[in-house]
């Protein structure tokens, strides 16, 4: 019987990052002590842009103006729910009617929102690797079908190419056009600025190279965890979005690493992968997959 790891982007980017990194994130569980404001900027426009692409998916009798009137109101409730302060879910309403008023006469029918899947990605007789997630939305369009990926942002930058996530995506759904649905949050540029669709296109010979290169960085990670050593990668320490939030625990000496991990972060719930598909009915589970904890 195989050993089953079940990893989504997240975990995979992780390990790829740095295995301390991976570590202490997804199996000791360890995070920032406050939630950053930008996650919870992002939490609520998801909630709207869901709800959205939701309603004039299943209701076509609606008006467009109470499709962005009742996915506001949504997304203000389930503001208080995911504990975003006030004045950031007020913010984020805000900026989801403007992007709703730019985006009017958009040609996108909405196909799937918020569709879970997990797909296998690998097995011998010593492993199987289970990738999961969770996509955004998927739509037909004059340009054919895409899968489409919410991504709020406070100031203007591209996204990258060589993302796990989308490749991830396209591969899971062998659909290979991506856009990248980027929502701004700045408030000096014009709508044209701050809504920008990315759109990537995957050939395949790049997808299965991804797929190789995935499953390669999976199974030296099993390696560390057999041997529970968990390296730092130095050359991580600071990445596009500033430094590593473990970067004080690593700069301290070996002895007094857990007080600093006890002191400066916060236990958080155990990502479970598997846990997203629970209740889902829109699961797309291929090649026997089944939801696993991620790293035993």
């Amino acid at each position: 019987m195989p050993k089953i790891i079940t990893l989504d982007s997240q975990i995979l980017s992780a390990i790829m990052k740095c295995e301390r990194y991976a570590e202490l994130t997804f199996i000791d569980n360890i995070g920032a002590m406050e939630k950053p404001e930008h996650l919870d900027k992002g939490d609520v426009l998801h909630i709207c842009l869901d709800k959205h692409y939701s309603l004039k998916r299943d209701h076509p009798e609606l008006s467009y103006a109470d499709i962005v009137e009742q996915s506001a109101q949504t997304g203000q409730e389930r503001g208080y729910e995911v504990d975003a302060p006030i004045e950031v879910s007020l913010d984020v309403i805000k900026t989801y009617k403007q992007y709703a008023e730019f985006y009017k006469g958009e040609d996108w029918i909405p196909l799937q929102t918020e569709h879970v899947f997990a797909k296998e990605m690998h097995v011998d007789e010593n492993l199987q690797i289970i990738y999961q997630g969770k996509i955004d939305l998927i739509v037909d369009s004059i340009a054919g079908h895409q899968i489409v990926d919410h991504k709020s942002s406070s100031r203007r930058t591209d996204p990258i190419f060589l993302s796990n996530q989308f490749i991830g995506y396209c591969w899971a759904m062998n659909v290979f056009n991506m856009t990248i649905n980027e929502v701004g949050f700045q408030k000096t540029l014009a709508p044209a600025e701050k809504y920008r669709r990315h759109i990537f296109s995957y050939p395949k010979e790049l997808v299965d190279e991804w797929i190789q290169t995935s499953v390669f960085h999976v199974k030296e990670f099993v390696k560390r965890v057999e041997e529970q050593y968990f390296p730092p990668r130095y050359t991580s320490c600071r990445g596009l979005y500033g430094e590593c939030i473990f970067v004080p625990v690593c700069q301290s000496t070996p002895d007094a690493r857990q007080w600093k991990l006890k002191s400066q972060y916060s236990v958080r719930e155990p990502w479970d992968v598997g846990a997203k598909l629970k209740g889902e009915e829109n699961v797309k589970e291929e090649s026997g997959a089944r939801a696993q904890v991620p790293i035993d």
